[in-house]
């Protein structure tokens, strides 16, 4: 994202209402229409596109590096994105690819499942999570769930020594257990498509909440994501995209394509 980028826009009629990316910050801006002018505070208005012979509504094409859609703060809200989500159309093939290395490993995601002596955990949840964590680990499970270290050792990178139970070298199972145990997936209820998303980011974390985007660990590869990312430093860098797709676009695929029944509210 570059200074004077537009970030979301209202228009009014009388006045257009939008946030601009200034000096690392989102800033407010009002522009009015009989404004012939964009802001100077853009820093390249030419990239607008601005009709002025209409009445409202205005026609506007602008940069918009990430979509203007409200942050979830609830399973409803999750579950709302959800329906808006679309997935990229020159992404499905590589969407399609990784489900096609998950589905032969699901009785292993299942035995996961089954280990954490928790009901409703589904199988497509620990398959979900190995393909965020360690993709070209799909299919080899030879890397810990939680990060991606060799199985060979406890864990080095974040979160460290890794599992504190048993003794390395770890099945990829009894390591898979370990993370999703210490994330809250025991108390974890509500495996509906809202429940089941409302999980995924907060098992990430919501560090993407402060910079006004949504998570790509669920909506990379679709239209509810742009740009923006958390690079291997844990520094966010806005113009870094993600080139994995995300959770709920996984888990829209595989409704799809018919391999799972849509999560229900439990009842």
């Amino acid at each position: 994202m570059d200074a004077g980028d537009v970030i979301g826009f209202v228009n009014t009629g009388e006045s257009l209402h939008f946030e601009t990316y200034q000096n690392g910050a989102i800033q407010n801006e009002v522009w009015r229409t009989d404004d012939a002018s964009p802001p100077a505070t853009l820093l390249n208005p030419t990239a607008f596109l601005i009709s002025l012979s209409q009445t409202p509504p205005l026609t506007i094409s602008a940069p918009l590096p990430q979509p203007p859609v409200a942050l979830p703060s609830g399973t409803d809200d999750y579950e709302q994105l959800f329906r808006k989500c679309v997935l990229s159309p020159g992404r499905i093939g590589e969407i399609d690819s990784i489900l096609n290395k998950m589905l032969p490993s699901q009785s292993r995601y299942q035995d996961v499942a089954t280990k954490l002596l928790t009901s409703g955990v589904p199988w497509y949840l620990v398959a979900i999570i190995h393909s965020m964590e360690e993709e070209a680990d799909l299919g080899r499970f030879r890397c810990n769930l939680c990060n991606g270290d060799p199985l060979t050792a406890r864990t080095v990178q974040v979160p460290s020594g890794r599992p504190k139970q048993g003794n390395p070298p770890f099945d990829w199972e009894d390591a898979a257990v370990d993370p999703l145990s210490y994330d809250g997936v025991l108390t974890h209820k509500d495996w509906s498509v809202g429940g089941f998303l409302a999980f995924l980011e907060r098992y990430n974390g919501f560090g993407y909440r402060k910079f006004k985007i949504n998570s790509p660990y669920l909506w990379s590869y679709s239209n509810l994501y742009t740009c923006g990312k958390f690079d291997s430093d844990g520094h966010f860098n806005p113009n870094l995209v993600s080139d994995q797709p995300g959770g709920a676009v996984l888990l829209k695929e595989l409704i799809a394509r018919k391999i799972i029944a849509e999560p229900s509210v439990p009842g």
